[in-house]
């Protein structure tokens, strides 16, 4: 009679172990699949420097708030979970016209939706070849390339980009739907 408590104790233990064990691997697949669906449906942006002077110097164009536009931008980013990319190029022309101190302070604060993203050879070389060819300022094609090739929405006010709609899309902050 112990021997079959024993089998029976044994029994339920493993059937105990192998729930657990098929719990865990469905816990595991549910991460997994959500991580998966937040890469590929994450709305992603690569944001011209414009928009970022408009948010901090809180710039106005006659009564359009642009600041404001920035901002309320930059404000579903962060509770929609969407990631802004830029480049050194964005932050070389923020120095032209703002403190150091103030750039770093502005990026500090959205760091967690923040990816920074590096210009390779062949980009530069594409650069010039398509702003020879647009007319485009040359910083102007580097963002629009890097934009494109990192699957980004392109976030700027620059009519330039209008000339660049075969290579990328772009929008204004306060056109977007979230």
């Amino acid at each position: 009679m112990e021997d079959f408590v024993i089998i029976r104790f044994a029994v339920l233990l493993f059937s105990a172990a192998c729930y657990c064990a098929l719990s865990s691997i469905a816990v595991f697949s549910l991460n997994l699949l959500n991580s998966l669906t937040k890469l590929f449906f994450m709305k992603k942006f690569y944001v011209d420097s414009c928009i970022w002077r408009d948010l901090i110097e809180d710039r106005k164009a006659g009564l359009q708030p642009l600041g404001e536009f920035a901002f309320q931008f930059f404000k579903k980013c962060v509770e929609k979970d969407c990631r802004v990319y830029y480049s050194k190029l964005v932050i070389d022309e923020l120095l032209k016209h703002l403190e150091k101190e103030v750039v770093e302070d502005a990026f500090k604060e959205y760091e967690e939706i923040l990816i920074f993203v590096e210009v390779t050879k062949e980009q530069v070389k594409e650069q010039y070849f398509l702003s020879s060819e647009k007319g485009v300022p040359l910083g102007d094609a580097r963002h629009a390339i890097l934009a494109r090739d990192n699957g980004c929405l392109l976030i700027s006010r620059d009519k330039h980009f209008l000339g660049l709609e075969d290579l990328v899309e772009s929008g204004r902050p306060e056109e977007l739907e979230f």
